[in-house]
């Protein structure tokens, strides 16, 4: 995802992101299901989610050395983008209400931009009164 344009890199974080929850959505939900009657699963799920965490602050850096205005707080964008990108999100638009995955990744894209940070030059749409 090496790149210098700032849309360029967020349709890449989002590609990356869309691709990933495709090919884990089934694993993922197994996983989560398993680690509500096992410790050690869920041990091991809440090691995943802090790392993920950890990760997600680092994309909203990333997001911020690109040029990106985040709508808030560093940990307040990062917990955002974490609700945003997680699996259960491709299993309830793709899998559950049939959206394409063009969908999904446009309305990842629009979700990213209107509530964790907006490009250089592009701001985010008001909400509608």
């Amino acid at each position: 995802m090496a790149t210098e344009d700032p849309r360029a890199f967020l349709d890449g974080l989002v590609g990356l992101v869309a691709t990933a929850n495709e090919r884990a959505a089934g694993l993922w939900s197994a996983f989560t299901t398993a680690a509500r009657s096992d410790d050690a699963v869920a041990a091991e799920l809440g090691a995943l989610l802090e790392r993920r965490r950890t990760d997600l602050r680092a994309s909203v850096d990333l997001l911020a050395s690109h040029g990106f205005t985040l709508h808030g707080p560093r940990e307040r964008a990062a917990e955002t983008l974490s609700y945003l990108v997680a699996p259960e999100s491709y299993t309830h638009f793709v899998l559950g209400a049939g959206w394409s995955g063009t969908a999904y990744r446009a309305w990842l894209r629009d979700a990213v931009v209107r509530l964790v940070a907006a490009p250089p030059g592009e701001e985010p749409p008001r909400p509608r009164r």
